[in-house]
């Protein structure tokens, strides 16, 4: 799943905690993260999971955005 940040600085954190989550990730052109949660029975369940990581991270790191951007979206 691709997942955009809206701050550069606070990339290679993000990574860390996603993979302390059991996550692989990996860098994309401009703001974004490539990731991907290999444990997840669904691609539905990837997302679910995702989506609380990345809303601690945002807690943890206020003013911070981190979010999945849909497929349908990307260019």
């Amino acid at each position: 799943m691709h997942v955009y940040i809206s701050d550069p600085a606070l990339f290679r954190d993000l990574c860390a905690f996603l993979q302390r989550a059991g996550c692989t990730v990996g860098r994309r052109r401009g703001q974004g993260v490539e990731v991907d949660v290999p444990l997840a029975y669904s691609k539905a369940q990837a997302r679910r999971e995702l989506e609380i990581y990345l809303a601690t991270w945002q807690a943890m790191n206020p003013g911070s955005a981190a979010y999945v951007v849909d497929d349908e979206q990307e260019s």
